[in-house]
């Protein structure tokens, strides 16, 4: 057997054929299809899938190990003995030519022992694994059929689903998309001077998780009532700077106030928001349900005009 690096052989125990000869014999391998490969010497020597089976001869294994044992140093014995030999696939007969003859002699006319099938009958009684040929790879090509944006809207339902839905019909959603205001309903084009209400009331929608008339409703009384115990705060607080006290104290005071009345400006936006939730929702689905039915019009009327063309 040829000589081979110590470092070679201890990675060949641990490494598949394919991975072995991209790293030390780049130039034997050549592709055949997919990931299968073949070496350059031997087009019968099929790699794939972590396998390599030697198919002319009816050899293979695993680990680069059993390619070095197997398959080179049948080759090198025979060039070590002083034998010219022949074991290409396209070829009908295995064939040598000793030391002292011009001629190529068939390995079958040496005797029984020497024919293709008791050589490979004796290589695979040598082999210490039991090789299994690998099937071949086929592939199947799969279809996905994904959601639209649309589609995932349409699950969300509730307000904040009609309103998302409105955004879509605006063409404010989806973000990435250019807005073409030239196509939108005529319904449709009055609401984008609205635009920013409706994407305030949108947001309000999703941040607070409201899908129906009663949380919307129940949000607004809960509004409505921390906005009463802020004036009764700030309302004490003005009483408090009436009294004598610092200068200091009554900057303060003035401070809270200024706070206070800045949370209630900011409360009271909520409650316009949800009045306006309430009152445009009904609006929405209105128009909503007009474009729908005029959308199902026009593809009654394209339908029949495509049946009478045929």
């Amino acid at each position: 057997m040829p000589y081979i690096a110590p470092e070679v052989v201890t990675e060949a125990k641990r490494m598949d054929l394919l991975t072995y000869l991209r790293t030390y014999e780049p130039g034997q391998l050549v592709r055949v299809s997919g990931n299968t490969y073949c070496t350059r010497e031997h087009d019968s020597l099929k790699i794939s899938n972590g396998k390599w089976m030697w198919w002319s001869r009816g050899i293979g294994g695993r680990t680069a190990l059993d390619y070095l044992i197997k398959v080179r140093s049948f080759d090198y014995a025979l060039t070590q003995m002083g034998y010219e030999h022949s074991l290409s696939e396209s070829r009908k007969y295995w064939t040598i030519v000793p030391k002292g003859y011009t001629k190529p002699i068939r390995l079958k006319n040496l005797g029984e022992d020497y024919t293709e099938e008791a050589i490979k009958r004796r290589l695979m009684e040598n082999q210490r694994v039991r090789i299994v040929p690998f099937a071949k790879q086929t592939v199947v090509i799969r279809q996905y059929r994904l959601p639209t944006r649309e589609q995932k809207i349409k699950k969300v339902g509730g307000l904040y689903g009609l309103y998302l839905h409105y955004c879509y019909k605006l063409g404010y959603l989806p973000k990435y998309k250019k807005q073409n205001t030239k196509r939108l309903h005529y319904l449709l084009k009055e609401d984008l001077l609205k635009l920013d209400k409706i994407t305030a009331e949108t947001r309000l929608l999703g941040r607070e998780h409201i899908f129906t008339d009663e949380q919307l409703f129940s949000y607004k009384a809960s509004l409505n009532g921390q906005i009463e115990t802020l004036i009764d705060d700030r309302t004490h607080l003005r009483k408090i700077s009436r009294t004598k006290m610092s200068d200091d104290e009554l900057s303060k005071v003035k401070g809270q106030i200024v706070s206070i009345s800045g949370k209630i400006r900011e409360l009271r936006k909520e409650v316009w928001l949800c009045d306006d939730i309430a009152e445009r929702s009904k609006v929405m689905e209105q128009n909503l349900e007009t474009i729908r039915a005029e959308e199902e019009k026009q593809e009654r009327k394209e339908q029949n005009r495509y049946d009478k063309r045929r």
